[in-house]
């Protein structure tokens, strides 16, 4: 009975302290899972009908996570996870529907927000 309860107590001891290593490691794995890119294009779109090719292309793309046009600039943003897809497979399905795609600089991406 004695060396029932000293198992117990040691096996819940041990699970005390390996119980915080093991979900840092759980909770790091999930993070690297979750990790997203952004990278902006310039399209040479021309209207509203544009917007809605592009959006409606890259919707269904694997791994993009969030997508915005603006017309105004012709600039499109795309959120997209790195181990699904990449930024060549992106501007690939782009030029599909026979637009010419460039990717921007991060300096001029910054600076197109900033006006």
């Amino acid at each position: 009975m004695k060396s029932l309860k000293s198992v117990f107590l040691l096996t819940v001891l041990l699970g005390w302290v390996l119980f915080p290593a093991v979900a840092a490691e759980a909770t790091k794995e999930t993070k690297e899972v979750k990790k997203k890119d952004t990278v902006a294009y310039r399209v040479s779109m021309d209207c509203h009908e544009c917007e809605q090719k592009i959006t409606e292309q890259l919707r269904f793309e694997k791994g993009i996570v969030d997508l915005k046009t603006d017309l105004k600039t012709l600039q499109v943003d795309v959120t997209y996870k790195p181990k699904r897809t990449d930024t060549a497979t992106i501007a690939r399905s782009i030029r599909s529907l026979g637009y010419e795609v460039n990717v921007l600089a991060p300096e001029a991406t910054a600076s197109q927000k900033s006006k």
